[in-house]
């Protein structure tokens, strides 16, 4: 099996957040940040196979050679883990909702290569009747709320599955390591980290809607008014990464970076406050700017002696902008609200 290491900051031994104040100057994060519930699968090429059945006119069985030779395409794109932030969410008592308590930096970016899932769909003969595309990992011991052990399995509306989907078998150049779905991991770009299956064995297509654990116990958004929606695209967001707030007067560059899914996901406006958010100071946006990745700031700002609370927002091309203050759902999904980190300048 791959494995990767260093540059991570472990919340235990399956889950990890990307040190990004280490990686403040490249635009893609060389270790991605890690999430799992159980061991990684372990899985020999020679016996590999990725089945694609349903709603289609025939059936396709392909070893992981054959699915080599079919076309494929990069994207560069940010994921996000949906629960990231979650530390910093509390309901009425002032208790965390349940599940890793992840900081800020359960979110990094990639150059995804593989096989457009659209190439395997039209091959396979897509049927109109389907409506959905199933995705089941090759990953097991995901355990229900009845503590039986199940397939992790998720679907994708059929517009979204044929938009910039694919089935990536190599991050920045390099084969998959095991812990990010090696050898094949579903990449849907704009989307919460949850949609993008690891280790995919099986796609169907489906003429219903998938009412699965992962799908509908899981991954939803569950207010304390009970209103129950489904999480799917990341929200506006935000992280300050500059690896050092040096605790003493005099000018600072403030680095940090910002991403979205909703609408067309480009980031056009960061502001920083240095007071609290009483005040808010436009930041420089730099470096490349994809459609499907994060957005590099940077933010020059004069420390005067005191207690100063510095917080990032940004705003995307729809006009989404980060809210000021959490908003409590019941698994503590898409946290999004403004950063606040403090500090006192001698």
């Amino acid at each position: 099996m791959q494995k990767s290491s260093g540059g991570l900051i472990h919340l235990n031994n399956f889950n990890a957040e990307s040190n990004l104040a280490t990686y403040e100057h490249s635009f893609l994060t060389p270790t991605h940040f890690i999430r799992g519930r159980v061991p990684p699968a372990e899985i020999e090429l020679d016996d590999y196979k990725l089945t694609v059945s349903g709603q289609t006119r025939k059936k396709l069985v392909l070893t992981y050679d054959e699915l080599m030779k079919l076309p494929s395409k990069e994207v560069v794109a940010t994921m996000e883990c949906a629960g990231n932030g979650r530390s910093e969410m509390k309901d009425k008592e002032g208790r965390n909702p349940p599940g890793e308590q992840w900081g800020r930096f359960a979110v990094s970016t990639a150059t995804w290569t593989g096989i457009p899932l659209s190439i395997l769909l039209k091959e396979a003969g897509l049927c109109d009747s389907a409506v959905e595309i199933l995705f089941e990992g090759s990953d097991i011991g995901h355990i229900d709320d009845s503590g039986n052990q199940i397939s992790f399995e998720r679907s994708l509306p059929r517009e979204k599955a044929l938009d910039d989907v694919i089935l990536a078998y190599k991050m920045n150049d390099h084969i998959l390591p095991s812990e990010h779905g090696f050898p094949l991991r579903l990449v849907v770009p704009g989307w919460y980290g949850m949609a993008w299956t690891r280790s995919v064995k099986r796609i169907e297509a489906i003429d219903y809607n998938f009412n699965g654990f992962y799908q509908k116990e899981r991954y939803v958004y569950v207010k304390e008014n009970c209103e129950v929606k489904p999480v799917t695209t990341m929200h506006v967001n935000s992280v300050i990464t500059s690896a050092k707030l040096d605790a003493s007067k005099g000018s600072h560059l403030l680095r940090g970076r910002a991403w979205s899914g909703e609408g067309k996901g480009y980031i056009v406006e960061v502001h920083v406050s240095i007071d609290g958010g009483l005040h808010w100071s436009p930041a420089q946006l730099i470096g490349p700017n994809e459609r499907y990745a994060w957005r590099s700031w940077q933010y020059h700002h004069i420390l005067k002696p005191g207690e100063h609370t510095i917080s990032c927002m940004a705003i995307d091309s729809e006009g989404n902008m980060q809210p000021q203050e959490v908003e409590y759902n019941k698994f503590g999904y898409g946290n999004n609200a403004v950063q606040r980190l403090s500090l006192l300048v001698e």
